[in-house]
């Protein structure tokens, strides 16, 4: 059996001495038991913190499985009771606190111990005299306070641990010995979404378990729950002049926030001087887990995600000598008023990894939009120019027509160009909105063009004289030769604003569709129905190889000028393999299938849920207020999609209301999808 330790702790204050036994019960309820039991010649009251532990071979299931539990013994309770089921053997050890001191102790013991046989519960045991070990009276590890905090919004959630006291559904708090580790697990009931983990449990991100270990200092864990379909946290950019926010979000539900502001800020408790941008990598939770500024003297237009190391990519403009935080600073070449660039910075921590200057020497060229990265990191750039474009490799190529494209891509390791290209032909009037590689390496490209415009292969002519049509492009990863093109639109102006590729290579094209009210609206052939004036959003899928697949018409009429526009900013994979896009919209009205949303404002923003298989909306929401409120883009973060901005006055996005500091805010805000 076991027998009493030789080793007697004292109270911390230090008034009487005192003793336990550790033994195996035999009898009634002390039966299979592991039975810790105080002597009571003790008149002070103290809390002996005890560690049950198996010895010997792993346990059973329904057998011991305690840690670090506070039994706190005098009158009525003298003992603490361990089911001992078939495990041989035992470790405890314990330390002795004082309930009115806590924190002193007296010291700690350990003794070990063997059964003569390991009898199921509810068998015999033949009472053998195997002694326990006491280790001695070293100096004890001391208790933390760990704290747990439940975050629940509109929804429901609650946290569970392997340590007793720190289980709960919205606070709890235990005393805990230092050097313990405590898996905590987020249980998530029907209609909420686990958004992450917060405090000193931050780095799990959106695991469902995460294992935080005590040490050296109290425990502070947090854990953020939401309904699904509403906003579960937002970040608000507000000077007293015009701010904006982009986004995007990695696998694991991690944010990345560009966001810039004209005037002075708090971010993160850190003042920031205005026209510094800011680039933060956010947690699923929303809490900012690395952050850096960036040149004043720069604009940035958009910003991507390496899918396999969580690096981000940025394009911006400068008009001056620039300093990135790399180990040189960029210049403007000969009589260059602004350029463009691309950097590179770690998604560990923000550091600087390369920068690559783009010069476009024309001081009216459209510019650089088209900006993504490769699976492997490698960046895809693509534009418009007016006279030459140089990619900093000292390579020019001139033109003499009007609004020439070219593309390029840069290595994922130090921005080198890989390879470049012009097309479009001269004259050709073409613009490029968005770009992306499918999981083949291919380049595909998304915009419009006014004009004669040869891509390399059948010459493109706008089907209305004088206005301009839609297209989307695929063409080889190594080359820049074409594979296929697509034209879209009527005798208005239409433009592919957005465009996504899915698992599959398909890719999807979000397309401004001018209304020209004497002919049909189409895409590939199709005519699609629906009732919007001014512009209305068409969102069409094409297969890999140029096939059609799907289109979908959504649009209003009315409202503010220019009535009835509505307007497609970004789209995106979703998780489930569905598309989210979102947009804002002039129209009085925006209908969605069975879903219309009403303009509050002078414009309101939205996000929709679209099935990836048919176009068809499966949840819509939108931002309103009385100004206006808009969408620059949208991200998928984990399970979840993030959606950044700018608004006016006071708005209100899926249940979270916001009110500007100035001119015009900008948001980021999280929802989980239902």
């Amino acid at each position: 059996m076991w027998r009493r330790p030789r080793y007697t702790p004292q109270c911390a204050h230090g008034a009487h001495r005192d003793g336990l036994r550790v033994r195996r019960g035999q009898l009634g309820a002390e039966r299979n038991q592991i039975v810790v039991r105080r002597r009571r010649r003790a008149t002070c009251s103290d809390s002996i913190v005890l560690d049950v532990k198996k010895e010997g071979r792993e346990r059973l299931p329904g057998e011991l499985d305690a840690s670090a539990v506070a039994c706190n013994f005098g009158s009525p309770v003298d003992r603490c009771l361990w089911q001992a089921g078939r495990v041989s053997r035992y470790s405890v050890t314990w330390c002795v606190f004082s309930l009115a001191v806590l924190g002193l102790s007296a010291g700690c013991g350990k003794v070990t111990g063997g059964l003569a046989d390991a009898a199921a519960p509810g068998g015999s045991h033949d009472g053998g005299t195997d002694a326990g070990t006491d280790t001695g009276t070293d100096a004890p590890p001391e208790l933390r306070q760990v704290t747990v905090a439940v975050e629940v919004g509109g929804g429901g959630g609650s946290v569970t641990s392997d340590v007793g006291g720190v289980s709960c559904g919205q606070a709890c708090s235990a005393m805990v010995l230092d050097g313990t580790p405590i898996t905590f697990t987020a249980v998530t009931p029907g209609g909420s979404a686990f958004m992450g983990w917060r405090g000193d449990a931050k780095t799990c991100g959106a695991r469902t378990t995460c294992v935080v270990n005590v040490a050296g200092a109290a425990l502070n864990v947090g854990a953020r729950f939401a309904q699904k379909g509403t906003a579960a946290w937002n970040v608000q950019i507000g000077s007293l002049v015009s701010d904006s926010a982009r986004v995007v979000g990695d696998n694991d539900g991690n944010s990345y926030l560009l966001a810039s502001h004209g005037g002075d800020i708090m971010f993160d408790g850190t003042p920031v001087a205005g026209g510094v941008s800011i680039l933060a990598k956010l947690s699923p939770a929303g809490d900012v887990l690395w952050k850096r500024s960036l040149s004043a003297d720069a604009g940035f237009l958009k910003l991507a995600v390496v899918p396999s190391t969580g690096d981000i990519a940025l394009l911006g403009t400068y008009s001056k000598t620039v300093d990135l935080g790399g180990p040189s600073t960029l210049t403007l070449p000969g009589a260059d008023t602004g350029d463009y660039f691309a950097v590179k910075y770690a998604g560990s921590d923000g550091h600087f990894l390369w920068q690559h200057p783009i010069h476009l020497d024309d001081t009216d060229d459209p510019g650089v939009q088209g900006f993504a990265v490769s699976a492997a990191g490698d960046v895809l750039v693509a534009g418009a120019f007016n006279t030459s474009f140089n990619l900093g490799d000292g390579s020019v190529t001139t033109t003499a027509g009007l609004a020439e494209a070219f593309m390029g891509v840069l290595a994922s390791a130090d921005g080198a160009v890989q390879w470049k290209k012009r097309i479009g032909g001269a004259d050709s009037g073409i613009f490029i909105n968005d770009a992306a590689f499918d999981s083949n390496g291919f380049v595909i490209l998304g915009g419009n063009f006014a004009n004669t415009m040869n891509l390399g292969g059948a010459v493109l002519t706008p089907n209305g004289a004088g206005r301009r049509d839609a297209f989307v492009a695929r063409f080889f990863g190594a080359t820049g030769q074409l594979s296929w093109q697509r034209q879209v639109g009527g005798t208005g102006d239409d433009s592919v604003e957005a465009l996504v590729v899915d698992t599959n290579n398909n890719v999807t094209v979000a397309v401004q569709y001018e209304v020209i009210a004497t002919e049909a609206v189409t895409f590939a052939g199709n005519t699609l129905t629906g009732t919007g004036t001014g512009t209305d959003i068409v969102i069409g899928q094409v297969s890999s190889v140029n096939g059609f697949n799907w289109a979908k018409r959504y649009g209003g009429s009315g409202g503010a000028t220019p009535a009835g526009f509505d307007v497609p900013t970004d789209l995106v994979l979703l998780a489930d393999g569905n598309l989210a896009l979102a947009g804002y919209f002039y129209s009085a009205s925006l209908a969605f299938g069975g879903t219309t949303l009403s303009n509050a404002g002078l414009t309101d923003a939205f996000v929709a849920r679209l099935s990836i298989a048919t176009g068809d909306a499966s949840f819509v929401s939108r931002l309103f207020g009385t100004g206006f409120d808009t969408v620059t883009s949208v991200g998928r973060a984990g399970n979840n999609v993030v959606v950044a901005g700018g608004f006016q006055n006071q708005t209100d996005f899926v249940g979270t209301l916001l009110t500007a500091a100035g001119g015009q805010d900008g948001y980021t805000i999280a929802v989980p999808l239902p």
